[in-house]
């Protein structure tokens, strides 16, 4: 049984036993009040999966029942709870310390996402046992004719992501032909194919989190909000619309395109203004005016390769990268890497163009452009975000 199938089964069976006690608990009013929520539900439901029937896909259906009933069962928590809290008398007092019940709330909820991550662990394979053989003999060394690395960049102008995997084996290569002492070179080519091999491995990571289903969809924006515990004294509505926000980002997107931003052109979705964020952002922001000569000597270009390759700016390290998403103006947003684009920003201010490599969310219907706009604006209205540049 899969994973997806093991969730729907449990969904399926906490839905069916918690509507049942709910239902024979509730009094002959509200179980009426019920019933018609469970109707308008269904219908909702059957309205939705015939609008869209030649686009349903079994994930998506699965999906859909299952965060559908999560959606219901919640829904009629809350109007048992509303009921009982105001037979007692105490819902006054709920009002009052709204703010401890939305630290339960987002604590259920970061407990769910372990829940809907659980996909099992494979079982290892056992190693075949050895066979007695002879090895064959190694093939003979041939002397391969050198790669022209200008050349090459040329052709591949078009073609970005291929240049951008030659300029990597380039510097590998580059390495090993250093006029140092052959340790040393092996060392040094060694570290760097370590830190490619991290870097593929990240973005390996990265585009398993952004499944476009429904319901990875679901669990990813969960996740986030479990990312936020620590600061959850802190958190307010603001904070559930980013969230939302980049969750719609994510599942929108028509195609992700790597390129250069002037990181004076890169806006906040949120200001840094927390303890802790304050002080990191600080401390990044010194290690990028530390490592100013190794930005000039790569044309002032901060890329995914140069902060992976140099210590100084391990700081800037990030599964993720920066991810940005384009508005309507013209200007960018950084939903992800927004520390770090702060701490650029303190570190450079407007005197020094500093080109940061990007992770660009494209959307191809203008359509899905504008309502990524609208609520992307909405967060950083609600963040009261400043764009000024000290």
């Amino acid at each position: 049984m899969t994973w997806r199938t093991r969730l729907l089964v449990g969904i399926a069976a906490v839905f069916v036993v918690g509507e049942a006690w709910m239902l024979l608990s509730a009094g002959p009013a509200l179980r009426t009040s019920l019933a018609v929520l469970t109707s308008v539900y269904l219908a909702a439901m059957g309205g939705v999966f015939l609008h869209y029937r030649h686009r349903i896909t079994p994930n998506l259906l699965t999906a859909s029942i299952g965060l559908g009933a999560i959606v219901h069962l919640a829904l009629t928590a809350l109007i048992m709870m509303a009921d009982r809290l105001t037979a007692l008398g105490v819902l006054p007092a709920l009002a009052q310390n709204w703010g401890h019940f939305l630290v339960g709330a987002l604590g259920i909820l970061a407990a769910f996402v372990s829940w809907t991550r659980a996909k099992g662990i494979e079982e290892e394979a056992p190693a075949p046992e050895p066979t007695a053989h002879r090895e064959p003999a190694p093939p003979a060394t041939v002397e391969l004719e050198p790669v022209d690395w200008e050349r090459a960049d040329r052709q591949l102008t078009e073609d970005p992501q291929r240049r951008k995997e030659l300029a990597r084996l380039r510097r590998i290569a580059e390495i090993l032909a250093d006029g140092a002492e052959p340790d040393a070179r092996i060392g040094d080519a060694r570290r760097a194919l370590q830190q490619e091999a991290r870097r593929v491995l990240a973005e390996a990571r990265a585009e398993a989190r952004e499944d476009g289903d429904v319901l990875s969809q679901a669990a990813n924006l969960l996740e986030w909000g479990a990312q936020k515990l620590p600061e959850l004294a802190e958190l307010d509505v603001s904070d559930l619309l980013m969230g939302k926000a980049i969750a719609d980002i994510r599942a929108k997107k028509d195609r992700v395109v790597q390129r250069f931003v002037d990181h004076r052109d890169l806006r906040a979705i949120h200001p840094i203004d927390r303890a802790t964020a304050e002080s990191k952002c600080d401390e990044r922001a010194e290690a990028a005016r530390a490592a100013l000569p190794l930005l000039r000597a790569n044309g002032m270009r901060l890329s995914e390769e140069l902060i992976a390759a140099h210590e100084e700016l391990a700081a800037f390290r990030s599964v993720t990268g920066f991810q940005v998403v384009e508005l309507m103006d013209g200007g960018f947003v950084t939903f992800e890497g927004n520390g770090r684009r702060e701490a650029l920003q303190r570190a450079f201010g407007t005197d020094e163009a500093v080109l940061v490599e990007v992770r660009h969310y494209v959307f191809d219907d203008p359509g899905v452009a504008a309502i990524i706009d609208r609520r992307v604006q909405r967060v950083r209205a609600w963040k009261n975000v400043d764009d000024t540049i000290r």
